[in-house]
């Protein structure tokens, strides 16, 4: 059960689109949700619905749990990669970039990789010259947290930059890394590392014509596309996006018909 392998790679609570295993029509129309005790499905158009019981965690998988946790929320990092990282990838990791449709070739061309020490997707931040200048560690088995985990240094003049292959005029803001190289495809393409802007994350922005905010709908990114746009709305033109999706959820052919609007 395909659908299962997803909801078992979301977090606790999460929630994403696939398609149906029923085949009863072209896109991602199957809920899949991760629950506390389960994972179950529901397709929006044919109504098909299933669920499979995550079973009990052994007391050796609930301990080891807790430890990586408690390492997670402990981490001091420093801006240089896990002395572990890898191009082997785990399933767990592969499925939660292959959901956001990163293809192997995309894994490569980003050097995105695998630390086994702190069990999370490694997903670096390189300058224009190729030196790392920042890493976020992502959480892709159930019950890690906190999500994210980040060096504990100043990142106020760093972004993840994903540019097209066309020279562009507008810049598009997005929250998360995997929504930046999804947008990159089709336009220059940036995360924030989070929802607030910094004075020399803006400087950087302003030459760009057009800048467009495609944050989460959530409070903290509502609040973040207004403050974007009052810091950069005086020098550039600056318009919002808000879909019920993340970016990196959407189909290619999805993303440029969200930017055509």
């Amino acid at each position: 059960m395909k659908w299962v392998e997803i909801a078992s790679n979301l977090p606790v609570g999460g929630k994403t689109q696939t398609e149906c295993p029923e085949n009863c029509g072209s896109g991602e129309k199957l809920s899949v949700t991760h629950d506390v005790k389960e994972y179950w499905c529901n397709c929006f158009r044919c109504g098909y619905t299933d669920n499979y019981d995550k079973g009990t965690l052994s007391l050796a998988q609930l301990k080891e749990i807790k430890e990586l946790n408690e390492r997670a929320k402990n981490a001091n990092l420093k801006v240089e990669l896990p002395k572990d990282v890898t191009d082997d990838i785990p399933r767990e990791g592969r499925l939660w970039l292959y959901r956001a449709s990163i293809s192997p070739s995309t894994i490569k061309k980003y050097r995105i990789q695998y630390s086994e020490e702190h069990r999370r997707v490694i997903l670096p931040v390189f300058d224009s010259s190729g030196k790392l200048i920042w890493y976020q560690a992502r959480a892709v088995h159930p019950e890690q947290e906190p999500k994210y985990i980040q060096p504990s240094a100043d990142r106020s003049e760093i972004m993840f930059a994903a540019r097209s292959r066309k020279t562009s005029s507008r810049a598009i803001i997005v929250e998360d890394i995997l929504s930046a190289i999804r947008v990159g495809a089709s336009a220059d393409a940036f995360s924030l590392l989070g929802t607030k802007i910094t004075t020399a994350q803006a400087s950087r922005l302003m030459k760009y014509d057009r800048v467009t905010t495609w944050l989460d709908s959530d409070r903290a990114g509502r609040q973040g596309a207004y403050k974007i746009g009052k810091e950069l709305g005086l020098v550039t033109e600056v318009d919002n996006i808000v879909t019920d999706q993340d970016p990196k959820m959407l189909t290619n052919k999805q993303i440029k018909e969200v930017l055509c609007q």
